[in-house]
């Protein structure tokens, strides 16, 4: 086999990735976190706490905020590795397209499919998802899109 032929790590320019979902009162909590830790490759799914936050919905409804922070680098880029290699390029074409939507102040925001990560599939959603932000080492916005296409988030 030839160099070429082995994966190259990627470099993931990235201080951390908060995560943050919810579980509505009809959801099972559980099936929650296991969703948001399906993004995690196995030996990192258990490394991940959250902190969970007891809320109410517009009509008293209770509402569970999960949210975290993660720093280890090993883990940040297994979670990059992993989204990158799961997300469809049709995906991956959108965000490129709307690149300028998720990108702000040193942060690129990205939602992926709560219904979709339980079943151990990767992808955009607007709707109840899973919210990603991901906080670049380096603030310039043309920094951040050279990053973002280096780590194969976009083409």
């Amino acid at each position: 086999m030839g160099v070429n032929s082995v994966k190259e790590k990627i470099e993931v320019p990235v201080e951390y990735v908060a995560i943050r979902l919810y579980a509505h009162a009809t959801e099972d909590e559980n099936k929650v976190l296991e969703a948001v830790k399906n993004l995690f490759p196995g030996e990192y799914a258990e490394e991940i706490t959250f902190k969970e936050t007891k809320l109410r919905g517009h009509h008293g409804n209770p509402i569970i905020l999960f949210e975290t922070r993660v720093t280890k680098k090993k883990i940040i880029r297994s979670l990059i590795e992993r989204i990158v290699s799961n997300l469809k390029p049709i995906d991956k074409e959108e965000l490129a397209r709307k690149i300028d939507l998720h990108l702000q102040d040193g942060d690129l925001y990205i939602r992926l499919d709560k219904q979709r990560a339980y079943r151990g599939e990767i992808a955009f959603s607007n709707v109840d998802p899973i919210w990603i932000k991901i906080r670049f080492r380096r603030g310039a916005r043309s920094n951040m899109i050279e990053a973002c296409r280096r780590m194969g988030l976009i083409p």
